[in-house]
């Protein structure tokens, strides 16, 4: 404030001011923050934040003076829960009104049987998965108010047809984006490295994920569409399904089939599959028809 400053002056008094950002910061309404939480340490605003990741009892792991008691009693009373993301198809653990993002690398305990180069090469490979989002968001936001409206008019037919054009609208540039990376891999994995293995592994990964990138963003948008019919239980089921079916499949791959990582991948794609095919079920559902 220019007042306080000049009065300060004519006294000849001075003023600091001690500005912590990483306490100001360190909030839920903060991207970068969410970042953190999300990624970890590898998150690209990790050291933004004045965190001690070499503490040996927490193991590059950020703990949070948030419960109000232990971890089992608050699981055993219902209030530490997971849950999915309102908008963003993404899985989140919620406690009371605070909510935080989980991992979505969380399949990584299975890949790294696989060793630390197929780790990386998945990291990279299944970020580009995360980043199809805000093109399904750009497009589904639009036909959540577009659907409710036209729900809302009681013209179902009408509602229909816009979720589906938007739908296939952000298959569309999804699938393209994915049918080039699974030709030319290296173009998205040779921004972040040039080790061998990595590269591998992620060629692998984006040759059987990257086709069913088109499913993912029809998913997403028709994600975003149910919003406008009121009726939720359908999304959550089917991102429900996409992930029992990664991790299921994964340990079925590895465990008892013996595929390693080409059968891994192939078990998240089936699981997008999935989502967007209980997804588009849902569409045919009471809620849609009217």
């Amino acid at each position: 404030d220019l007042r306080l400053h000049c009065a300060l002056q004519r006294h000849d008094v001075g003023l600091i001011l001690d500005i912590v950002p990483n306490h100001m910061a360190a909030d839920a309404a903060n991207p970068w923050w969410r970042d953190v939480l999300l990624w970890g340490r590898s998150s690209r605003y990790a050291e933004f934040f004045d965190i001690d990741w070499e503490d040996p009892a927490l193991r590059g792991k950020v703990l949070l003076p948030v419960l109000g008691d232990s971890v089992e009693a608050c699981l055993s009373r219902g209030e530490l829960r997971l849950d999915v993301a309102d908008g963003a198809g993404a899985f989140v653990c919620r406690y009371f009104d605070a909510c935080f993002p989980v991992d979505p690398r969380s399949i990584d305990a299975l890949i790294g049987r696989e060793g630390d180069a197929a780790i990386a090469g998945y990291g990279i490979g299944s970020r580009l998965a995360y980043m199809l989002i805000p093109i399904s968001f750009g497009i589904g936001a639009t036909l959540t108010a577009l659907v409710g409206t036209n729900i809302g008019a009681r013209q179902h037919a009408r509602a229909l047809r816009m979720a589906w054009s938007g739908a296939f609208m952000a298959g569309g540039i999804a699938a393209l984006i994915g049918v080039v990376v699974a030709i030319a891999p290296d173009l998205w994995l040779g921004l972040f490295t040039r080790h061998p293995d990595a590269l591998a592994a992620g060629r692998t990964y984006l040759h059987i994920v990257g086709p069913a990138y088109g499913f993912f963003g029809l998913a997403m948008a028709l994600y975003f569409a149910s919003q406008g019919t009121g009726e939720m239980i359908w999304p959550v089921v089917a991102n429900l399904s996409r992930i029992v079916i990664a991790a299921c499949g994964s340990l079925l791959a590895l465990d008892v089939l013996g595929w390693g990582l080409p059968g891994l991948f192939a078990f998240v794609a089936l699981g997008i599959v999935s989502f967007a095919a209980v997804l588009a079920f849902s569409t045919t559902r009471p809620a849609w028809r009217g």
